[in-house]
């Protein structure tokens, strides 16, 4: 079995990347720099400086069971 392709985040004005979500949080770059972030993200688009804000991650398996 593959796993399904990463959930990625797109400026919505000029489309450039802006992170790939891993499990519950997002991971940025941007040249060297590198970050794993959890919870909303707001990011400006280094391409048009359009402000961006982070789609919902889905709930974790476990915070799903627990809930049940």
């Amino acid at each position: 079995m593959t796993n399904p392709a990463p959930r990625e985040w797109h400026c919505f004005a000029c489309g450039l990347r802006l992170g790939i979500a891993h499990g519950r949080q997002w991971h940025l770059r941007y040249k060297t720099a590198q970050f794993f972030v959890s919870g909303p993200v707001v990011a400006i688009c280094h391409r048009c400086s359009t402000r961006n804000e982070s789609p919902a991650l889905p709930a974790s398996d476990e915070a799903s069971e627990a809930a049940a």
